[in-house]
């Protein structure tokens, strides 16, 4: 049921993107500038479908996705783009519809070198990420340390001569409580603390960034981050423990609703810099990233910022390195490459897509993969830009637990085989992933 399955999507998936290819050279073709035979209409996108298998699952899982971007031009140097993804795990529950970018963008301010971007902003699958997906350019503008959607703005200034290269000034918002008062409305009291808004800002600045070369330096300040996101709710053992035994929560700074409050847990930091370059047919990269927590206080379960058990959290420094390289072989249409990465006991990133989840490892990840580009015949070359069959292979070595979070202690993993509470972590301190893909860019 599950091949059967997996074949008719795909039959589904290349019948609506062969439509989409249509419609998109229709509305191109009507929708041009005569004067300039420029069009100010134009439609792109990609779907993939996929299976893979880890050591800790003995089924296989696969996925299929869809995802349509929209690019209008009204007016010279004035443009509005929007990207819509669809994202489905057969044989389960599981499927999803976002908007993963929807920005307006101001170009060549008066002439100028100068952009403006204010929405949704195209922050994801930045460099180094294109090269393990087949591609020559990345898709984002932001390095894979900060694989995230970014609502906000972002000011651009590119300059020439011999050091060329763009400086990126960025902010915007995760959480907002609102209207903001002259009189402090604009905090709220949420399990004994002061729940504010959760700012982002930072710079991305390509020092250099000429030809295949380019030399990056990232930061960014993640202000007043929150121990829950928007849409989770956790049960709060603690209250429901109290309450049991005929306690009152409220006296112990709760807020007696059985769950886990949001709030504020202090700032982080993340800086990187990076490196890509090609040389004839090798691609290589190299990354290096620091970061560091500025805790300001614990939630209702008594978890900070790194720390847990009510303990007063300290500021925590982490560092990572991410290096990598393909090989592309054109005479047999195929790219092989090799990466990997490593993290310290208390490095954070903001890497949350599933692509670049693997660099919230503490510990080591290596990745191998093959890639092949089967010549396509015409007309249908036409239409698609990239057509690839992708097998990749990950091992995880990790070393501490709670990978990917920023609330809690990471304890060694050699430690928690002792702990009774071992159970509840439940993480493994070695994981493969075997991925095997249908990737096609239009």
């Amino acid at each position: 049921m599950k091949k059967f399955t997996l074949a008719l999507s795909a039959t589904v998936l290349l019948c609506l993107g062969r439509a989409c290819f249509a419609l998109a050279a229709d509305l191109t073709d009507s929708t041009s500038d005569t004067t300039t035979n420029t069009p100010i209409f134009s439609l792109s996108g990609d779907a993939h479908l996929g299976t893979f298998t880890t050591k800790s699952h003995s089924e296989n899982t696969e996925t299929g996705s869809l995802r349509l971007q929209l690019q209008l031009e009204p007016v010279e140097d004035i443009t509005l783009t929007g990207r819509g993804s669809l994202f489905k795990i057969f044989d389960s529950g599981y499927d999803y519809y976002l908007i993963d970018r929807l920005f307006l963008s101001w170009n060549d301010i008066a002439g100028s070198s100068c952009s403006l971007l204010a929405g949704r902003l195209p922050s994801m699958e930045g460099a180094p990420d294109h090269l393990r997906r087949g591609l020559d350019t990345p898709q984002g503008i932001l390095a894979n340390y900060m694989d995230i959607a970014l609502d906000g703005a972002m000011f651009t200034l590119s300059y020439k001569g011999t050091l060329p290269g763009t400086v990126r000034l960025f902010y915007g918002s995760q959480f907002d409580l609102g209207y903001e008062d002259d009189d402090d409305s604009d905090v709220i009291q949420m399990g004994g603390g002061v729940m504010e808004d959760t700012d982002i800002y930072g710079i991305n600045w390509d020092l250099f960034a000429k030809g295949n070369r380019l030399v990056t330096l990232q930061s960014f300040v993640f202000d007043n981050i929150y121990n829950l996101s928007t849409d989770a709710t956790f049960p709060n053992p603690y209250e429901l423990a109290m309450i049991d035994f005929g306690l009152n929560p409220a006296d112990y700074g709760m807020n007696w609703n059985g769950m886990l409050d949001r709030q504020n847990m202090g700032d982080i930091y993340v800086t990187s810099l990076g490196y890509l370059d090609k040389l004839e047919s090798l691609n290589f990269f190299i990354n290096v990233a620091w970061s560091h927590t500025d805790p300001t206080g614990i939630d209702e379960m008594g978890m900070g910022l790194l720390s847990d058990s009510w303990n007063e959290p300290e500021a925590r420094d982490g560092y990572s390195v991410y290096a990598g390289l393909r090989y592309d072989i054109e005479e047999l249409h195929s790219k092989i490459g090799l990466e990997y990465n490593y993290a310290s006991k208390y490095w954070v990133n903001f890497s949350q897509s599933g692509a670049s989840a693997k660099l919230n490892t503490r510990g080591s990840v290596m990745e191998g993969y093959l890639i092949f580009s089967p010549p396509l015949p015409q007309p249908t070359a036409d239409y698609i830009e990239n057509l690839f069959i992708r097998l990749s292979y990950q091992y995880y070595w990790y070393d501490y637990s709670l990978a990917g979070s920023y609330v809690g202690t990471p304890t060694r993993l050699d430690d928690l085989a002792d702990d009774p509470m071992y159970q509840f972590y439940n993480q493994d301190d070695e994981e493969y992933v075997l991925y095997l893909s249908l990737d096609l860019y239009f």
